[in-house]
């Protein structure tokens, strides 16, 4: 990576090996330490680019900011050398990029797990399970495609399968889930419960969510028996 310091990307927007700056994936990067340039490191970069340069530098008393800021303002000319850092540090930067994503999406994840916190987001999920639509869906989900539903692929022709009729039932407001009152069943079927999309707590939930649910659920339905 200090080779990498005085560049910039190949669209010229941003500093390569910048990891003293704002920027969020540098100051993110997993195994940090192994890419940050350590002092001796700068050291030796700024007198190996001395050389290069024919400049008479004492890399030796410089500190680490006076380091990055030479190496900065004498960046490597070579453009054989140039093309292949940058692309080396795209690859890095990317990755990186990518985790933070990944990330950002497992923790907004799991704050929807934690906001299933009642009884409602179940049961709703387990009635637009139910629902004639997806019912049908399931009955033919192993069902062999033929040649036109197979050329359809992922077009918008394809017919939804089980989980994305679950998602959509769930997620449209317009649809109204009823369950039946048997109090003989639990204290919370006492009543009648009438259940909209904006009475769910974790906000929507996409086909994969489904699978993961159902997944879920069907654990938290095993009974567990206490042998005395």
């Amino acid at each position: 990576m200090v080779m990498s310091m005085g560049l910039l990307s190949k669209d010229g927007k941003r500093k390569l090996a910048d990891f003293d700056s704002s920027d969020v994936v540098y100051n993110t990067l997993p195994d940090k330490s192994q890419y940050n340039p350590t002092v001796p490191m700068i050291h030796a970069e700024v007198k190996r680019r001395g050389e290069t340069f024919s400049l008479t530098v004492a890399s030796s008393q410089m500190s680490r900011v006076t380091g990055i800021k030479w190496l900065t303002e004498n960046p490597l000319d070579d453009i054989f050398d140039v093309d292949w850092l940058q692309q080396e540090e795209a690859h890095i930067y990317n990755a990186a990029s990518k985790l933070i994503v990944e990330n950002a999406e497992a923790a907004a994840s799991r704050l929807r797990n934690a906001n299933w916190n009642s009884h409602k987001p179940w049961i709703h999920l387990c009635l637009c399970a139910c629902s004639d639509r997806a019912r049908t869906a399931l009955a033919a989900r192993n069902r062999t495609l033929d040649r036109q539903e197979l050329d359809a692929g992922d077009s918008t022709e394809r017919p939804d399968n089980f989980e994305e009729i679950v998602a959509e039932l769930y997620n449209d407001e317009d649809v109204t889930m009823v369950t039946e009152s048997i109090p003989s069943l639990h204290s919370l079927f006492r009543e009648q419960m009438t259940l909209r999309f904006s009475d769910m707590s974790g906000g929507d939930i996409t086909s994969e969510d489904v699978k993961s649910r159902r997944g879920d659920a069907r654990a938290k339905l095993i009974q567990v028996l206490v042998k005395i």
